[in-house]
């Protein structure tokens, strides 16, 4: 047997011909290339783990303004002055805007609404990543979140999401709905070549108090049937999937979309709200395949988006 069958037979990586054909210097002085990298390794660990500390700091910083989101979108403060000086629309000219604004306020006269309603149910709805995930039984549900936050730990690592419903919701007696991921910066000993920065070691979910015939993830004959609140149901331990492949790449899974709405949809929520958040990753796509939206042509307008 030689080396190549050696390696395929311990189901290792696929030996490049180049490597069979090193003589002995050659590959101690990769071996050496090998042992950076696993020093390059403890550093990117220390790094991430500093950049979580930052994070738990940081977020403590920036509650008070997720607060005042907040106080705005139920209607318990009303924002006036210098505080609305931004522009609904950064991506619309705004003398192009200022007409469609009258056309708006004609066709949707002001009927008292309190602050902005199903904010968070449109925020969703206007992200790629959970349109399809959000069934029509659940969007009466979402209608009644009322803020979406997070915190973070450092010891242990973790970050929890917590999905705040209001009181008389219908649905359940739940008015915080958690969902916790404890993860870790640290290189695994087994696998320090696999290391790509935080990963998962356990995720926990509230389990949901649905009032009589209210449960939406299960259908009249009691059959799971899909639901975004099916989200909560999904927990386990990295330790407990070592065998089970396909458990596992159901976690991973929820790892990212638990990581996306922590990094993306709650603090960018109002972009997701607008549909600018889109047209921002539109224009991001367009300049890494290295076309020029000026030559494609012009930006999308008001009557495009009305469509």
């Amino acid at each position: 047997m030689d080396v190549v069958d050696l390696v395929n037979c311990n189901d290792a990586v696929e030996l490049p011909e180049h490597l069979t054909k090193t003589t002995a210097d050659v590959r101690r002085r990769v071996c050496a290339l090998k042992k950076l990298q696993l020093d390059t390794l403890k550093i990117q660990s220390e790094f991430y783990a500093k950049v979580h500390e930052l994070e738990a700091e940081f977020t403590k910083v920036t509650a008070s303004l997720g607060e005042k989101r907040a106080a705005i979108i139920s209607g318990q403060y009303e924002p006036t002055g210098e505080e609305t000086s931004a522009p609904l629309l950064h991506l619309v000219e705004k003398n192009e805007l200022a007409e469609f604004e009258r056309e708006w306020n004609n066709n949707n006269p002001n009927k008292g609404d309190v602050g902005i309603p199903d904010f968070w149910l449109n925020v969703f709805k206007g992200s790629a990543s959970f349109v399809d995930m959000i069934q029509e039984h659940d969007e009466p549900i979402l209608k009644h979140l009322v803020d979406l936050t997070y915190t973070v730990e450092v010891s242990p690592q973790a970050f929890t999401l917590i999905f705040k419903f209001a009181p008389d919701n219908g649905y359940f007696t739940n008015t915080e709905i958690t969902k916790r991921y404890e993860i870790s910066t640290a290189v695994d000993e087994k696998e320090p070549f696999m290391y790509a920065g935080p990963y998962w070691v356990s995720i926990t979910g509230t389990n949901i108090d649905w009032l009589p015939g209210k449960n939406v993830t299960k259908d009249a004959a009691g059959e799971v049937q899909e639901s975004v609140f099916n989200f909560f149901g999904v927990s386990g331990k990295k330790e407990d999937c070592a065998d089970d492949d396909e458990v596992e790449a159901q976690l991973d899974m929820d790892y990212e979309i638990g990581m996306t709405i922590r990094d993306e949809i709650i603090p960018r929520a109002v972009l997701y709200y607008t549909g600018e958040s889109g047209e921002i990753e539109s224009e991001y796509d367009s300049f890494e395949d290295g076309e020029d939206s000026d030559e494609d042509g012009e930006e999308g307008t008001i009557e495009e988006m009305d469509e």
